[in-house]
């Protein structure tokens, strides 16, 4: 799995297929028909090699024209699945992710750090800019988890929009891997359970009515988008995530005032009561409790032992998307995958300004421009900016520049 991923600069992006340990591509165009995992370790009945290389795109993106000449379902077989693990915090989803992306030849996607916030595409940490800000400051985890009262961190709730943003972007980028390389994807949470943090934090008072409104509108805001087959959820009690957490000694943990019982018991609930079900609705749900993941042994059997089969009557909509017998529907979706900004334009640009959200609603936008917007690093496209080594274009900066009028 070597360098797959970019660290900072481009979380949950993956950057190269160099060196990328491919699952085998299926030789026939009737492999979306099978219905069950199949072990990579297995030396009994091997998967076939693969005839098809897979598709780089990375540096060539699948565009409308390559339908006529290069098609989907070829590199499909039985391992080119979605898997999702899912869990409270501090329930060793990690862990539990690799070992199947490992049994299974699928590549591993960890949840979004708050990196890929902050960082932009130049390498510059915003969150540099706070002192500048005042209101419109950018809020952390850090700031989330050592707040001593809900009001001071109201305004974390623009950043909890933008982690489910990037989260729904990690999801493309699992559906835009799957389709190019045949290869399946194992994914360390989805977008479909940023609400329960949401949730969480409305319960606890950290999102005013308003805010979680507008939250609300956002997370309906994506469609059409074809679901997991799988999904495992690993299930803690409060009492057990408490210890979890405390065991694995991160500071900003540390006797924080959010992580309460009512605030990881709502992420329990929102979990139980709005997010698994929908799952089940699409297809597979596991549930586990810490204690049956340790042996991950037995885990990996009874997936292996799952029906993955098309929608019957009495299961209509389980793996509906994932049956479709029309090729250009599966070079539609690889097309709508190839770039966040498709799905960014068609569900996230037109919304409304949350006026009435003050805690999501920048308040100072003369200043937010100047110092966020006119920054050196936001200013210029990577590759663009003359104040570095390896620009593009020899150009003299904007003599209007004016975040350089104000710090000069």
């Amino acid at each position: 799995m070597a360098n797959i991923l970019n660290s900072v600069r481009v979380i949950g992006r993956i950057t190269s297929l160099d060196g990328l340990k491919l699952l085998p591509a299926a030789v026939n165009t009737s492999v979306t028909q099978k219905a069950k995992l199949h072990s990579v370790k297995d030396t009994v009945n091997p998967l076939p090699a693969s005839q098809y290389p897979p598709w780089d795109y990375i540096n060539n993106p699948y565009r409308w024209f390559h339908q006529f000449y290069e098609h989907t379902t070829k590199r499909l077989d039985e391992n080119s699945k979605i898997i999702i693990v899912e869990g409270n915090i501090g329930t060793d989803k990690v862990r539990v992710g690799k070992k199947i992306a490992d049994e299974f030849g699928m590549l591993f996607l960890p949840d979004v750090p708050e990196e890929a916030i902050f960082v932009n595409e130049n390498g510059f940490d915003q969150r540099e800019l706070n002192p500048r800000l005042g209101e419109d400051r950018f809020y952390d985890l850090k700031d989330l988890y050592t707040a001593k009262r809900p009001q001071d961190i109201l305004g974390f709730g623009r950043t909890q929009l933008e982690m489910f943003k990037r989260r729904f972007f990690n999801y493309n980028l699992a559906l835009r891997h799957l389709l190019n390389t045949g290869q399946g994807v194992v994914m360390e949470r989805s977008y479909w359970s940023d609400r329960c943090f949401a949730d969480a934090m409305s319960k606890c008072g950290y999102f005013t009515r308003e805010g979680k409104t507008y939250y609300n509108k956002v997370y309906k805001q994506p469609q059409y988008v074809w679901m997991p087959h799988v999904v495992l959820y690993i299930d803690a009690s409060v009492d057990q995530c408490k210890e979890l957490i405390k065991k694995r000694n991160n500071p900003i943990e540390k006797d924080s005032p959010l992580l309460t019982d009512q605030y990881l018991q709502t992420i329990e609930d929102t979990y139980k009561t709005k997010v698994l079900p929908r799952f089940k609705i699409w297809g597979e749900v596991l549930t586990y409790d810490l204690d049956e993941v340790e042996n991950m042994d037995e885990v990996v059997f009874e997936m292996q032992k799952l029906n993955l089969e098309p929608p019957n009557k009495i299961d209509k909509l389980k793996f509906l998307d994932w049956y479709e017998d029309k090729e250009w529907k599966w070079n539609y979706l690889r097309q709508m995958t190839a770039t966040d900004y498709i799905y960014d334009r068609n569900f996230f640009m037109g919304m409304e300004d949350p006026f009435l959200s003050p805690e999501i609603c920048i308040q100072d936008h003369d200043n937010y421009d100047l110092v966020v917007n006119c920054h050196p690093s936001n200013y210029w496209e990577k590759g663009f900016s003359p104040d570095t080594i390896n620009h593009m274009f020899k150009r003299q900066p904007l003599a209007n520049n004016r975040f350089q009028k104000v710090t000069a």
